[in-house]
Parts: C-alpha cells; sequence; structure tokens
C-alpha cells in the first residue's frame, strides 16, 4: 500500500513535470512509443507473475476457465456455480482454460496467462491515446501521453497485480467513442462493451446525447440513417450470447445487475463517507442513488451541450463514470476506472489544464481505492470493512466529484501551466532582516520556556556504582532494628523473575524471621517495597543469576534511613536514596529503553533498544555524560533540544510572514504547546526527529523561496544541503524522517517545475527581460541541482546514518554486515512483530488530531489528596483551531494556488498521511512532528486576518495570552507536579477518554 502511494506520488510528478514539455507543441519526431510499449508489457508480466492478486477474482477466473474449457459454453450458466460476469469475457477464458488443461503451468505462470488479456487491452489502450494524440501533437508528445497511460499506477494495479479485466471493455468504449467524434455512429462497439461488462451501460447518456445532436442537426428523417447500426449492434450483443443459451444469459445480466445488494462494496465514495460500506441495501439508499443517477446525467447532458470541441464525448464519459461511482448505490472500488483514460484523452483534445489534473486526481483516487482493498483490507476484512480509513478517503472522493462538477460546468480553465499574467517570473526573497526587537523576543520567550522545561526536570543524583549480587551477601545492623519498607536502585538490567534478588531478615539468634522475593524493579528506577514492621538484626542478600544493583537502602517506621555497619558499593550511596519513587528521580514510560541504550552505548554494553536508529540515543548519551546516568542526565539533551526549536520557529515563521509581532505570537504557542513540552522532558527519540523536521522544512523553505535565476547557483546549494544534513540526522534518529523526505521531495520538484514554467515564459517571450539568460542557464542548472540533490539528500544522508552506528558497533561488535542486519531486524518489528501487540493508551491517526486519547505517561500517589501524573497530549487552544487553520491552508493551496500555504500543507500531509498506512500500534506522540505544521498554519492563518482587518491586530497577542494560560491550566499534569486530584476530575478531564493522574 505504501510503495503503491509513493510510486502514484512520483508518477503525478513526473507527469506535471512533463506535461509543460507536450504543450510547446515541439517538433521533435522522436518516437518514444515502441520503447514505452515494450517496458511496460514487460513490467505488468513481472507484476503479473509475481502477485497473487485479489484472491476471490483471480479463484473465479481460473475456475471458469476451467469449466468453460471442460463443459462448454452451454452448461456455464445453469450450472451451480458463481457465475457473475456477461458472456463476452467467457469467449476468452475458454481459450485460457484450453492452454491451462493442455499444459501443466506453475502458479506464476497462470497468474499471466489469466491477466494476459487484461495486459494487451492495456497496451492497445495506451496505443489508441497515442493515435488520437498524434493528430494534435508531435511524435514525441503524442508518446509522452501514451506513456502517461501505459505506466499509469492505477491501471497498472487492476489489471497486472489485482488481475482484473476493466481495460477490456474500455478498449470498445475508447474506439466506440472516437468514432463517435468523427460522426460515425458505430454502436456495435458499445454492445461489444456492454457484452464484456454491464458498467459499460453507464456510457449510454453520452450516445444518446450523440444521437439527439445528429438529428437536430440533419433532420428528423436521417434517424433512419441509423437503424442499420443500431441493428448491427442488437446483433452483436445477442449472437455471441446464443451459445450460453439466451434465457440463461438474460437472467445472468439481471441476476448481476441485482446482486451485491449493499449501499456500496468498498467503494470509497457517497456511502462509504457515511460510514455504510456493506450496510444492507434499503429501499431509500436505492432510491436516492436513482435519483442521483437521474443528477448526473441531467449535469452530464449539460456539460455535454456545454462544451464546444470533440472532448465533449470524453470529458461527459469521465464525468459520468466518476459521478455514478460516488454517487449510486451499490458501487464496487473499481468502477470509476474508465474515468481516468476518458479525462486524458479529454486533455488531449481540449488542451485544458484541468482535464489533466482531473486525469491524475481520479488516478490517485483509484489507486488510493484499489490499492487499500487488495493490501490492507483483503489481510482482515472483519477488522477493515468499516475503517475509518474508508470514510476519511471518501471525503475526499466527494471532495474530487464538487471539484470536477464545478469546473466541468463552468470550463473556463486556460492551457495547462501556461499564466495569463506578463511577467511570470518570481524573483527570491529578500534575507530576511532581523531586528534587535526580533532578538529581544527569541531571547525572551527562550529563557521563559528554559525557566519552566528545566524546572523539576529531573534528580541531580542517583546511584552510580554497582554491585553484582549473587551469592549470598551477609549485613549487620548496630542493633535490633525495625525494618517497614526496602528501597532498590538497580542499573542497566531490570529485575524481573529471573534477575530476582532475594531478601532475608534474621533476628539476633540469626533465625530468619522473613524472606521477601524482589522480582520486579525496571531499569534505573527505585522500587519501594513495604514489608511488616520487622525487628531484624541481619540481613542475606543474594541473586540465583548475577544481577548487577546500584544501591539498597532499609527504612523503619518513621521513614528513616537504617545503614548497614557493613560497607561496600551496595550501600555507598546512601544520600541518594529518595522518600518514595517518582518520575523525578526514576525512569518513566520509554526512557526504560532510550536511556537504557545511551548508558550502554557509553560504557560499551550489549544494546538492548535497537529497533530505532542509533542517533537519538547518542544525544541522550551526551547529557549522560556530562550530568551523569540520573534523571536530569538522561533527559537535558531533549530539553535542550527543546528549546533550540524555538529560535527556528521564529524564524521559520518571519521567513513566512516578514513580521515581528506575528513571528514572535508563533514561537509563543509553540513553545507552550503541551506536547513540545511533555515530548522534551521525557528521554524519549521524538524530540529530535521533530528538532530535524523543523530544521529540514526550514532549509527547504529557504530554497523554496529562492531562484536560480537571480541568485548564483552555489548559493541555491547552501540551502540544499543544510536541508540534506538535516534530513540525514533525521532518519539516523528515527525512520519516520523518511516522510518528511517524501514532502521535501514534492517540495523541490515543485520548485522545479516553477523554473520550468518561467523558462518555458521566457522562450515563449523573447522580449521579456532576461529571458536570454534564463533560456541559457535553466538545463545548466537544472542538470547541476539535481547532481547536488543526488549528493545532499542520499549520499551525506546514507554517511551520516552510517556514521551514527558508530557506538552501536562498539558495543555489539561487527562492521557494515551488523548494520545491514540491523536494518533488517528494525523492519520486521515494525512491519511484523508488533502488529499483534496492543496497548491501553494508544490510538489511531484520526484520533490525534481531535485528542481523543492522550497517551499516560506515570502516575504517582502521595497521598489521597495529592497525587502525579504526566499525560502527552496537545494544548486544546493550539490542536483543535489549527484543524480550521489547516483546512484553510488547503483552501488556499487550490483555490489562491497560495504558495505559502502549499508548502505548510505539504509538510502537515507528508507527516500524517503516512501513519494512515501503519497497523502497528501508534500513539498520539507519533503526531508530534506535525505540530511544526499546525502552529506554522495558525500563525499564517493570524497573519492574513490581521492584514486583512486591521481591528484585529490585537488578536494574535491575545490568542498567545490564553494559549499560555492553558499550558499554566495543565501544568500539573504536563510535569508531574503533584496536584488535588478533584482539580483535575473537575476542571482538565475534559472527555471521558482522558486520563492525566
Amino acid at each position: 500500500m505504501l510503495m503503491s502511494s509513493v510510486f502514484t506520488g512520483l508518477y503525478a510528478v513526473l507527469c506535471i513535470f512533463c506535461i509543460n514539455y507536450i504543450i510547446k507543441k515541439n517538433k521533435s519526431k522522436i518516437n518514444i512509443i515502441i520503447p514505452c510499449i515494450i517496458i511496460a508489457f514487460l513490467l505488468r508480466i513481472f507484476l503479473a507473475y509475481t502477485n497473487m492478486g485479489h484472491a476471490t477474482d483471480r479463484g473465479c477466473f481460473s475456475s471458469w476457465a476451467s469449466m468453460l474449457a471442460k463443459d462448454g459454453l452451454t452448461a456455464f450458466y445453469s450450472s451451480d456455480a458463481f457465475t457473475d460476469y456477461p458472456p463476452g469475457y467467457m469467449y476468452i477464458l475458454r481459450y485460457i482454460g484450453m492452454i491451462k488443461n493442455a499444459f501443466t503451468v506453475t502458479l506464476g505462470i497462470e497468474n499471466i496467462i489469466l491477466r494476459l488479456p487484461a495486459i494487451v487491452c492495456d497496451i492497445i489502450t495506451g496505443a489508441i491515446i497515442y493515435f488520437i494524440a498524434k493528430s494534435n501533437l508531435s511524435k514525441t508528445d503524442s508518446g509522452i501521453i501514451g506513456a502517461f497511460y501505459l505506466f499509469n499506477p492505477a491501471v497498472i494495479i487492476n489489471s497486472s497485480v489485482w488481475g482484473q479485466v476493466d481495460s477490456v471493455y474500455l478498449v470498445f468504449i475508447l474506439a466506440g467513442l472516437y468514432f463517435l467524434m468523427q460522426k460515425k455512429y458505430y454502436f456495435f462497439l458499445f454492445a461489444l462493451a456492454v457484452l464484456f461488462k454491464p458498467q459499460a451501460l453507464i456510457l449510454t447518456p453520452v450516445y444518446l446525447f450523440a444521437i439527439y445532436e445528429y438529428i437536430k442537426d440533419n433532420g428528423a428523417k436521417s434517424v433512419f440513417k441509423l437503424i442499420p447500426h443500431t441493428l448491427l449492434a442488437v446483433l452483436v450483443l445477442v449472437a455471441p450470447m446464443l451459445p450460453f443459451d439466451l434465457n440463461n444469459v438474460i437472467n445472468q445480466y439481471i441476476s448481476t445487475l441485482s446482486s451485491y445488494k449493499y449501499a456500496t462494496v468498498n467503494a470509497f465514495n457517497l456511502w462509504g463517507a457515511l460510514g455504510m460500506n456493506w450496510n444492507e441495501l434499503t429501499i431509500t439508499v436505492s432510491v436516492i442513488g436513482y435519483v442521483f443517477i437521474a443528477v448526473t446525467c441531467v449535469i452530464s447532458g449539460f456539460i455535454y451541450f456545454k462544451t464546444k470541441t470533440s472532448s465533449k464525448y470524453f470529458i461527459t464519459g469521465s464525468f459520468l463514470y466518476f459521478a455514478t461511482y460516488m454517487l449510486s448505490a451499490k458501487m464496487h472500488e473499481r468502477y470509476a476506472f474508465c474515468a481516468i483514460a476518458l479525462a486524458l484523452l479529454a486533455f488531449i483534445l481540449s488542451n485544458k489544464r484541468k482535464n489533466f489534473l482531473l486525469f491524475l486526481f481520479i488516478t490517485i483516487s483509484q489507486v488510493i481505492n484499489t490499492a487499500w482493498i487488495l493490501f490492507v483490507y483483503e489481510t482482515n476484512p472483519t477488522k477493515y470493512y468499516q475503517s475509518f480509513f474508508i470514510i476519511f478517503a471518501s471525503v475526499l472522493n466527494l471532495i474530487l466529484l464538487a471539484y470536477m462538477t464545478i469546473y466541468c460546468v463552468t470550463d473556463k480553465s486556460s492551457n495547462l501551466f501556461i499564466p495569463k499574467q506578463l511577467n511570470v517570473f518570481e524573483p527570491s526573497q529578500k534575507s530576511v532582516k532581523i531586528t534587535r526587537t526580533d532578538i529581544l523576543a527569541i531571547t525572551c520567550v527562550t529563557i521563559l520556556y528554559s525557566v519552566v522545561a528545566l524546572a523539576g526536570l529531573g534528580s541531580h543524583t542517583a546511584p552510580q556504582t554497582d554491585f553484582l549480587l549473587k551469592e549470598n551477601y551477609e549485613i549487620s545492623f548496630d542493633n535490633t532494628k525495625n525494618i517497614s519498607e526496602i528501597a532498590i536502585f538497580n542499573g542497566n538490567i531490570p529485575i524481573d523473575e529471573k534477575n530476582s534478588v532475594t531478601i532475608e531478615l534474621s533476628g539476633e539468634n540469626n533465625n530468619v524471621l522473613k524472606t521477601y522475593k524482589i522480582d520486579k524493579c525496571s531499569v534505573f528506577k527505585w522500587e519501594f517495597i513495604t514489608i511488616d514492621d520487622i525487628n531484624a538484626k541481619y540481613a542475606v542478600i543474594y541473586s540465583d543469576h548475577e544481577t548487577p544493583v546500584k544501591e539498597l537502602a532499609f527504612f523503619d517506621n518513621k521513614k528513616s534511613l537504617i545503614i548497614p555497619i557493613e560497607t561496600s558499593t551496595l550501600f555507598d550511596e546512601q544520600d541518594t536514596v529518595p522518600m518514595r519513587s517518582s518520575s523525578f528521580n526514576s525512569t518513566y514510560f520509554d526512557e526504560i529503553y532510550h536511556a537504557r541504550t545511551a548508558y550502554e552505548f557509553i560504557h560499551g554494553l550489549d544494546v538492548y533498544e535497537w529497533t530505532h536508529p542509533p542517533l537519538g540515543k547518542i544525544f541522550i548519551s551526551l547529557g549522560i555524560r556530562l550530568f551523569g546516568m540520573t534523571p536530569f542526565g538522561w533527559r537535558i539533551a531533549g530539553v535542550m533540544f527543546g528549546i533550540l526549536m524555538l529560535p527556528f520557529m521564529y524564524l521559520f515563521a518571519k521567513k513566512i510572514t516578514l513580521r515581528t509581532d506575528i513571528s514572535f505570537v508563533t514561537c509563543v504557542i509553540f513553545a507552550f504547546d503541551f506536547m513540545h513540552f511533555t515530548q522534551t522532558r521525557i528521554a524519549t527519540i521524538d524530540v529530535y526527529i521533530t528538532f530535524f523536521v523543523l530544521l529540514m522544512y526550514y532549509f527547504m523553505y529557504s530554497y523554496y523561496k529562492i531562484s536560480f535565476y537571480d541568485t548564483t547557483i552555489k548559493k541555491t546549494f547552501v540551502p540544499l544541503l543544510l536541508c540534506g544534513v538535516s534530513f540525514g540526522l533525521g532518519v539516523a534518529c528515527k525512520w519516520t524522517g523518511i516522510y518528511a523526505g517524501a514532502g521535501l521531495c514534492v517540495i523541490f520538484f515543485l520548485t522545479l517545475i516553477k523554473r520550468y514554467r518561467e523558462f518555458l515564459f521566457a522562450k515563449e517571450n523573447p522580449d521579456f527581460e532576461n529571458s536570454t539568460y534564463i533560456c541559457s542557464v535553466f538545463l545548466k542548472n537544472t542538470f547541476k541541482t539535481l547532481l547536488f540533490c543526488i549528493l545532499s539528500f542520499i549520499i551525506i544522508p546514507v554517511i551520516i546514518y552510517v556514521l551514527s552506528y558508530i557506538p552501536y558497533l562498539m558495543s555489539e561488535g561487527g562492521g557494515l554486515g551488523e548494520i545491514i542486519k540491523n536494518q533488517r531486524d528494525m523492519f520486521i518489528y515494525h512491519s511484523k512483530t508488533v502488529l499483534s501487540s496492543t496497548h491501553p493508551y494508544s490510538s489511531m491517526w484520526y484520533e490525534w488530531i481531535i485528542m481523543k486519547r492522550p497517551i499516560w505517561y506515570y502516575s504517582g500517589k502521595i497521598s489521597e489528596s495529592l497525587k502525579e501524573g504526566i499525560s502527552a497530549f496537545g494544548n486544546p487552544l493550539v490542536w483543535y483551531p489549527s484543524i480550521a487553520t489547516l483546512i484553510f491552508m488547503l483552501f488556499r493551496s487550490v483555490i489562491k494556488k497560495d504558495k505559502i500555504a502549499i508548502f505548510i500543507s505539504i509538510g502537515y500531509l507528508a507527516q500524517l498521511i503516512p501513519w494512515v498506512y501503519v497497523d502497528r500500534v501508534v500513539f498520539i506522540y507519533h503526531y508530534f512532528p506535525s505540530t511544526v505544521f499546525m502552529v506554522l498554519s495558525i500563525g499564517y492563518t493570524l497573519n492574513i486576518l490581521t492584514s486583512r482587518f486591521k481591528k484585529l491586530k490585537l488578536l494574535p497577542y491575545l490568542y498567545a495570552v490564553f494559549v499560555v494560560l492553558m499550558f499554566v491550566a495543565f501544568y500539573p499534569v504536563l510535569s508531574g507536579m503533584a496536584v488535588n486530584p478533584r482539580y483535575v476530575y473537575n476542571y482538565l478531564k475534559w472527555f471521558e477518554g482522558w486520563v492525566l493522574i
């Protein structure tokens, strides 16, 4: 599923990049369609061989082929077998069955044979598109257009991976429309399409419109000229049915059209958006579906008769297919398939920019629908049949339908990517001037946050020396002591059933009074064991295995320390013993993994946590080296990175808004977002990846806003290099940095496309200032930039990643082979091992947006009236408004073509969308990198509002004040500060799912 999405994204970017070449109508005579056809065919054969496809469909085609070859045509529909396809394709399956019966074939070869008709029809369709394009474009341009279809991911998935046959009847659809465009009424082609798939009937209105138009233009008597074509169509439709027994075929069509009595069957459409996937079809839904079909036909008529070019046959057909798929009941996931090719042909014949965008959007929609069903849904239908993803994707498709309808009805688009404005050249953004006010603002916010973040961060003291406990270790007290509590602090090996510690307390006569077995104590954590008051003189401590213990302590019933007479490293740091265990003096949550591994890096011990790359733990180890293996030591690095985020966020906002006031407010709301505070104060690695995501996009924005036409190429390399280094550091902390890299890739190519548009404009307008220079440097600078990106985003990140493994290899030994093995182990762990894992405070990606379930990190009880808690979630005054501002960013991206909004939207979606496909247990802290773009969207929205409405100039400051006040109110449950539980339950627990203390 993820690979399908990545390939589709790259495909879309490449299409947009190439299409400008086509719009130039160049004179090149290089014919690339033949090599494209060969490569596309071989690619499909390979995918057919290596993919089992959709199990149900494959099984049906295979068994039908065998039945037809063995029993013939007549008995096919009268058998008890499930046969829900019309007779057209059965002729092809019969010959496939004969081949199967004649030869013994492997499973892979059988897959190829079963899918070969669809694969061949894919190639034929690409050739048809090339042939139609060649009437308007050069051979090279037509070849590129043909390649758009031949390598279309939705088409490849449908025929070669899934194993469906929609491309077979599409050939007849396209041929029929092509001749209709030539005023040749070959209805028999439409009849053949219906013979292969009844879904061809969706196109009926186009033929009715064409007939009406013909009669209108040629008079009522001209209808008689259509009779032979109509009779031929009836003959073509009926004759192939006769060998199957006509009554059986008619019953088959009726049963097929009435089967699957569900609102929708895995189609991401209106009914999917309403959560009705696989819901029983009711009369109400059925009636509404028919009403929508009628409305769709009316709108399609308006589109047809409004469009004056020959593209009307194809754009109307594309609309009919997509709108029917979206609005009608009983739709399947593939029923919009034909809309892809029809939209592409509409673009070829109209040269309209938005027709090409429709082609891309429908492609993406079909890839998401079919890939999700094939690679996710089929793995566990009972789990996914009404997944939230269906609702989410269906809503996006509804937005696409609305966009398609509005565009097709209005149709005022201009030529593709050639802007109307005379001066298309966008100069580089000048360096943002940092004033004294800016420096003062940054300093104030940073110092204020630093004080808040460092306060109560963790104890500066903790036991440091190890006592290797194994055989009996005897101790005594100066006299008989009342012992009521035992405290133990172990090292990097947890105390459990295997490494348990036993303590025997004895009286003056060495008679054993009580034996206590400690079999539960996490790493670098104080564990307190309350015991019955025992008056003991001696104690024997031992373990069945060698267990490193850093400190042991005894308390009497007055909570006073009892120090043994014997001196050893087991009792040498009694001044570090706290009165109770808490987050202040012990590890909590995943600190037991990451802080422990950082310690092991320092001491060259076997590494425990290997499920993430090493760099994040290396940063943690730096704090430990400076401040010791103490809570403060293992947390300080994260806090420092959290503090460093603030100046960069300020500078980022200043680059975007060019305003000091908005930059200050943006920095403040980021500083006092709950997630930023909590995640930077815990010794886990999410703070580091978030910091480097911020840096990546900060530097990419710098590149996004400069041009190699008015800036030396070397200067444009600087932000790319810094971005690439940040990317490498981020991925070396956590693989999720790759998600950010996908967004960077999109932004980078959008920037190059912008440069390409400027190049085209300069070439079209030689009188334009600097046009000669622009034309002369475009190819050279583009080539240099792409080469430099290989260095910045591949070579350097790989070097950084490998170097980050030095401490790991020093602990584990080995070399490059060990690094490669670790990558494989990490992939298996995240993709398979933890798939079945559960956690009471995990949450799905869509629940993060509304903060349905914070993750509860720590809880401590001092008394009935005082408790402690630490939870990770967002500041409601930041996260909830960001929902609106992010939608606003998407709106401005699409409607206003706002480049800043586009940048923020891409950054946010790159961080969120990959989690849609992640099946393993996930938590709200995985949303932390997204907060960078949430906050930027708020800052940019405030900038727009206050620029348009001067009376709102105090709004940003007022908003920031309330954000800080909200932080103050929730501070106890973010920091672990002791608080009365009633305050939390009465004022802070906003939703039932919030566990805060």
